[in-house]
């Protein structure tokens, strides 16, 4: 399973399970593949055996999913337990027509099994066919797993609950990162500056009444302080019967100088950058640091932009070059705490927005104006951060030995003249862009999937497929430019 992952290069696992004739395979063709929905209820699917593998690629994710026989489903809950380990995403399909006491003890399991083996991964249960009982049922349903610590969705491809469907796929994609980046609440950033705060201010804290401070649980705050004692930041220690935290030397350093900083309330933040049309109004630069924060570059679209960005309190300490510190333990701390378990994240403020994706140990961190949205340009900046890759490879064992930069600094002004084209580029689409109608384009998914497509030929079924798939990846990420470029195509099925 693992080697299958890494020889096809997958950037997302998904699991798809749940006992036989729930429907799985048949959602995966009809939402991965752009099936025919009447197709899919006019000729079930054949029965899956063991675990069949399928690599899909969905707003540039290559995504593996892994689709678990039903007979066989109580050997995955037991004897082979490991299929879950390093998933991403489990969607565990269960039949709205099982009793509610069944429901509940099938959910119970696998919540078990699934955090065990997968303790990152984001977990959702569609209780599906609920075209095959009643509103009461239903309701009975719900009444029985309200109390599951868990996100359940009620589902069923007949086209009276399609767009119900529709959305509830939508949300699960988001939530798991299958736009670039969920976004991260500004209130989780205050709270890592907050901690800092408390610990500076009060010198030695207990862990009780940190979470007494901050007002989070203890398994939260764990989660908060770990990435930063792993970074000799702060140091817990056990005394008697309490757990204290307390900072180190060098953690009074990175508040002082990076923490400091985000301490401004966003909502008072003055406009950084007065040219309304230059290239630093939308993109203030970007950084690219390594998996311990250390940074590789750092780059300004003008001179100061980006350092004035991050600098919104006018720290006369602050170091730029400390940033990629903080925004690796904000990634570990909200992947620990399930805000998303992706290799890409969204900060937003008033006036800033952080948008970072990682590989190869590597991040690229872009701070836009919140006027910017760095999604829309996900597959130029993912082409720019694989052109640094291709050409410093070679130099990144010394450089995670040694520190020494040098040879990254003669990639700035080939970066900065790609990302003026690349700002300028999106001026001119949001330029002629209407405002992206989001629930425009459901419907148009809606009826795409109403079409019948036996009246195709092969080719042209092909093609009506593939752009339902695109059309899902536009109302993910909200594109509001690929949803235009595509529109007039939509009509045209609309109305054969």
């Amino acid at each position: 399973m693992i080697s299958f992952l890494r020889e096809m290069k997958l950037s997302k696992k998904v699991v798809l399970v749940g006992p036989q004739e729930v429907g799985k395979s048949t959602l995966r063709k009809w939402i991965f593949e752009g099936e025919s929905v009447i197709k899919l209820l006019e000729n079930p699917l054949e029965a899956t055996f063991g675990v069949e593998n399928y690599s899909y690629n969905l707003l540039l994710n290559n995504i593996g999913v892994f689709d678990l026989a039903g007979q066989e489903n109580d050997r995955w809950f037991e004897e082979n337990v490991d299929i879950f380990n390093e998933s991403d995403l489990i969607l565990n399909v269960l039949d709205a027509r099982f009793a509610p006491k069944i429901l509940s003890d099938k959910i119970d399991l696998a919540l078990k099994v699934e955090k065990q083996q997968a303790p990152k991964s984001l977990l959702f249960f569609l209780i599906h066919k609920i075209d095959l009982i009643d509103s009461k049922q239903i309701e009975k349903i719900k009444k029985a797993l309200k109390d599951k610590n868990v996100e359940i969705f009620y589902t069923s491809i007949k086209l009276e609950y399609l767009h119900s469907t529709i959305e509830c796929f939508i949300e699960i994609f988001k939530k798991s990162g299958f736009e670039w980046g969920s976004k991260i609440d500004f209130d989780l950033v205050k709270l890592n500056t907050q901690l800092f705060h408390f610990l500076l201010e009060k010198k030695v804290m207990s862990l009780k009444k940190l979470e007494k401070h901050l007002d989070i649980d203890k398994s939260t705050l764990e989660s908060l302080i770990n990435p930063y004692a792993e970074a000799e930041l702060l140091n817990k220690q056990k005394v008697e019967e309490e757990t204290l935290v307390y900072l180190l030397e060098k953690g009074e350093i990175f508040y002082k100088k990076i923490l400091k900083t985000f301490e401004v309330d966003s909502k008072t933040q003055t406009a950084l950058i007065t040219d309304e049309d230059s290239i630093a109004s939308y993109l203030y630069g970007l950084i690219i640091s390594d998996m311990h924060g250390k940074t590789l570059i750092s780059i300004e679209t003008e001179p100061d932009s980006l350092y004035k960005a991050l600098n919104a309190a006018d720290n006369d300490q602050f170091d730029i070059e400390l940033i990629g510190m903080f925004l690796n333990a904000l990634q570990k701390f909200s992947q620990e705490i399930n805000v998303q378990n992706l290799s890409s994240f969204r900060v937003q403020g008033a006036n800033l927005k952080i948008s970072s994706i990682s590989k190869r140990n590597l991040t690229l961190t872009l701070f836009t104006s919140p006027k910017m949205d760095a999604g829309d340009l996900k597959e130029e900046f993912d082409n720019l951060f694989n052109l640094f890759l291709s050409k410093y490879e070679d130099f990144l064992p010394a450089f995670h030995k040694t520190g020494n930069v040098s040879p990254f600094i003669d990639w700035i002004p080939e970066a900065e003249g790609i990302l003026k084209k690349i700002i300028i580029k999106y001026k001119e689409t949001k330029g002629n862009a209407k405002i992206f109608d989001v629930e425009k384009a459901k419907n148009m998914y809606a009826f795409l999937n109403k079409v019948d497509e036996k009246k195709f030929k092969l080719e042209k079924q092909l093609q009506f497929r593939n752009l339902k798939v695109k059309l899902l990846e536009t109302i993910i990420s909200e594109d509001g430019s690929k949803f235009m470029e595509m529109e007039s195509e939509i009509t045209e099925y609309l109305t054969e």
